[in-house]
């Protein structure tokens, strides 16, 4: 089967304009966010049900011809772009935006998997619930984007990733097989719970259409503080402190280096630092509750006032002060990503450990050609482990996989995680295979080759085949 007669037959199913072929409006499907890997399709298609996503799988299925399953394209680790410029076609789901139905009874939402993140948010906020997952893509990352990788955040110290907001889940399988696995209860132990195995399976083992998500009450009473500190350590225990004394109300915590400062300065994304006296690390963290009687405020900031074990706090006066906080964490990743070229290194630590991990990763990259970059969520131990190149062009992949490998050794011997939040993709593809127990491995592939035997979903991606 050739290219043109594929690009017919999708045309067929799915309609004329559904399939975009066109070199250049192919480019955005094609390259990843970080613009590291730019192999081409031979198309992207844009079903709008999933009876469609259906008889695009049967049809690529019969003819080996490989599917890239792609949400907002956001993702750090190449995972949901064409590896090869022969044989695969980009299946989007960005038509499939349907809010099913919010159920005030069960506390979920049913949806669509080309539903925005942020769109998911506000839609639920204005009938007063809310929905926990916050990562900086939440305004262009899609939710069966967000259930493929597993997405974690902002919030995670609370309400866990995705996994822990799925209640159910529609999959398409590579031979158009539609899985109903979609429920809203929250206890469901009806034989395996298949839904798990394709959250984190970063679309290698079907097409997510749609999706049934765990609902929160909205809190009415919320509250930030940002706080600075000169030293790690202090820093640490400051944190262990709070989630001790206020681990009911505390939502997030959010570990923010100067050099996020720095970055942020430099391209112009806030005027001036936030902080009188700046210090070598930050906290930031939200508060909240559905208790009005309660001043949190004055309960936090009395906490922050008799401890004075900080270097300086920043106490909002008022919504729209607490707002330019997060604003500020939010313009951390694009003041990275220009940049240049970033290794990245997403990674989890026990909280035990993180000082131990910062300071030696601190000796080991304080130099000229680095800018080290570190920020992330503390709450949950997930820190985002970054190296700017200052030279401004692309490293060679050998002196990239060294740092990388450096890192990753570290993380492994403190008893931490190599990928905490991004899924592996083909970035983080052969650290995994080095860190990974060669039988679980295996067992992965064994489930692989059930759900895809002819091995078209998404190939090349977490492992080969």
């Amino acid at each position: 089967m050739n290219n043109l007669n594929t690009i017919e037959t999708l045309r067929k199913i799915c309609g004329h304009n559904a399939v975009i072929d066109n070199e250049i409006s192919l480019q955005s499907y094609n390259q990843d966010w970080d613009n590291k890997f730019n192999n081409k399709s031979i198309c992207a298609v844009l079903p709008k049900n999933k009876h469609e996503v259906s008889e695009i799988a049967k049809y690529c299925n019969n003819y080996a011809i490989k599917i890239i399953p792609q949400g907002g394209n956001t993702g750090l680790v190449a995972g949901a772009n064409p590896t090869s410029n022969k044989d695969e076609i980009i299946l989007n789901l960005k038509k499939m935006n349907k809010i099913i139905d919010i159920d005030k009874y069960n506390y979920s939402i049913a949806i669509e998997a080309g539903v925005i993140l942020q769109t998911l948010k506000e839609t639920c906020s204005k009938k007063g619930f809310f929905f926990p997952i916050e990562i900086t893509s939440s305004g262009s990352s899609q939710i069966g984007g967000n259930i493929a990788t597993n997405a974690g955040g902002m919030n995670a110290l609370k309400f866990g990733s995705m996994r822990d907001q799925l209640l159910g889940l529609e999959v398409v399988t590579a031979d158009g097989s539609i899985l109903e696995l979609n429920s809203k209860m929250r206890k469901n132990n009806m034989g395996y719970d298949l839904k798990n195995l394709f959250c984190g399976s970063e679309g290698t083992l079907g097409i997510i259409t749609s999706a049934t998500l765990k609902l929160y009450p909205l809190s009415s009473n919320s509250f930030s503080v940002m706080v600075s500190f000169d030293n790690i350590e202090t820093l640490l225990n400051s944190y262990l402190d709070i989630r001790s004394e206020f681990s009911e109300i505390l939502e997030c915590c959010e570990f923010i280096t100067e050099t996020s400062f720095d970055l942020v300065l430099r391209h112009g994304l806030i005027k001036k630092h936030l902080f009188d006296k700046a210090g070598k690390y930050y906290l930031l963290l939200k508060f909240a509750s559905n208790d009005l009687n309660r001043n949190l405020q004055d309960i936090i900031g009395n906490h922050l006032y008799n401890k004075r074990n900080y270097l300086d706090v920043l106490v909002p006066l008022n919504e729209k002060s607490q707002n330019e906080l997060w604003d500020f964490r939010e313009k951390i990743t694009e003041a990275q990503k220009r940049e240049g070229h970033v290794i990245h290194n997403d990674i989890s630590i026990p909280i035990n450990h993180i000082s131990v991990f910062m300071n030696k990763i601190k000796s080991k990259f304080s130099s000229k050609k680095f800018i080290l970059h570190t920020f992330g969520h503390l709450g949950d131990s997930n820190l985002h482990v970054n190296l700017i190149f200052k030279g401004g062009k692309n490293i060679l992949k050998s002196e990239e996989k060294k740092v990388v490998d450096y890192i990753n050794k570290i993380v492994i011997n403190l008893e931490g995680s190599i990928s905490a939040e991004h899924g592996i993709g083909r970035i983080k593809k052969d650290s995994f295979l080095d860190y990974s127990k060669e039988n679980n491995i295996e067992v992965m592939k064994k489930i692989k080759k059930l759900f895809d035997p002819n091995n078209i979903m998404n190939p090349a991606k977490v492992f080969d085949i």
